[in-house]
């Protein structure tokens, strides 16, 4: 009876034991989280008076972590959010121990502003939007004296892309810029208005396109990557730190109520026939799916072709409406749906090189 009630204890407490375990290690967890914010937050003071020579007030403490795998890991350093006469900044330092080697945005603002003042003086006007390393990733350690912005350049390579309306990109040298800035590639956007600007800019934080400007990966910098925004480009231009250039003066074609060309500059040819090529070429009405259609046929020898057509004339699309057909592999017609996304004015249509005829429902 004894020993019974001895294996009846141990089964209870079995799980007293786990949970006490469990609120030891969680109270371990938050006094080591507390400490290590506590060091980080004197380290930030001390860091910031040492460096620009005040006290800062600090607003709170934010101990720095990433996920990985669906579980989050915790870093030994804090990023401190801090107020000095009425500017707010940050400070990225080491909450492991004592120290004041550190990173903070005071002044981010003011570098940013001198990157932009040096590009302007090569491209004689003001960008409406510069960004690169310097300014999306702004946490600096050297002190910006107004004198040493080549110090911050010369730190680190960076992709720097800019946006513009107006600017002939064509007679600027963009090497001697590239150098000065110490940038690995430039890209420049040059758009038809500001609205045409603002309209990329609300896209690509939407994400509805890979937006080279605002994209920091050497391999994504392309004007492929703007297929998008060509309705909303003038030029586009690219040049790496190696001194090797790309250009591209977007040259869409209009025809049949909508707008159509390719990234790479050459051409299309877009031409309406008869809506008999379609049963000529086999297709049923049944593998298109829609009464009342347009059929054009295409001729594209290499890249992609985007085709642009006009919400305000087409609104009632559905996005499996416009077909394309091309012979495939197997020497077979084969009908599919056309991939199509839209950006405020327009849907988009991915053309592929292999399609002869695309069928688009008829306009209102």
């Amino acid at each position: 009876m004894k020993k019974n009630n001895e294996i009846l204890i141990l089964i209870i407490s079995i799980p007293a034991i786990i949970i006490a375990i469990y609120l030891i290690y969680g109270i371990c967890c938050r006094l080591g989280d507390w400490n290590t914010k506590k060091i980080g937050r004197n380290n930030a003071v001390n860091y910031v008076q040492e460096k620009y020579g005040f006290k800062p007030e600090v607003i709170y403490t934010e101990r720095i972590h990433y996920w990985y795998w669906f579980k989050m890991y915790w870093e030994n350093n804090v990023k401190v959010k801090m107020r000095y006469e009425g500017k707010e900044f940050w400070v990225y330092i080491s909450g492991e121990k004592k120290t004041t080697d550190g990173k903070d945005d005071y002044q981010a603002e003011e570098i940013r502003e001198a990157v932009n003042e040096r590009i302007s003086s090569y491209l004689g006007c003001e960008p409406l939007w510069v960004e690169s390393w310097y300014c999306i990733n702004s946490d600096y350690s050297k002190y910006y004296d107004g004198t040493n912005l080549d110090s911050f350049l010369n730190e680190v390579g960076s992709d720097l892309f800019i946006s513009t309306v107006g600017l002939d990109i064509e007679k600027i040298d963009l090497k001697p810029l590239a150098k000065d800035m110490n940038a690995s590639n430039i890209v420049i956007l040059d758009y038809l208005s500001e609205d045409d600007y603002s309209i990329a800019k609300s896209l690509n934080y939407a994400g509805y396109f890979d937006f080279p400007e605002l994209n920091n990966y050497k391999d994504t910098v392309s004007s492929e990557g703007a297929y998008g925004y060509l309705p909303l480009l003038d030029e586009y231009a690219k040049v790496d730190a190696e001194g090797t250039s790309e250009y591209l003066k977007v040259k869409l074609k209009e025809a049949y109520g909508f707008l159509y060309g390719k990234c790479d500059g050459t051409d299309t040819c877009i031409e309406k026939v008869s809506d008999d090529v379609i049963k000529e070429q086999g297709i049923s009405e049944e593998d298109i799916g829609i009464e009342g259609v347009d059929v054009y046929s295409v001729d594209a020898s290499s890249g992609t072709t985007y085709i642009y057509l006009p919400k305000e004339q087409y609104d009632y699309l559905d996005s499996y409406d416009c077909k394309c057909t091309y012979i495939n592999e197997d020497g077979e017609r084969e009908v599919k749906s056309l991939k199509d996304c839209g950006i405020e004015k327009h849907y988009i249509l991915e053309i592929e090189p292999k399609v002869d005829y695309i069928i688009i429902p008829k306009r209102k």
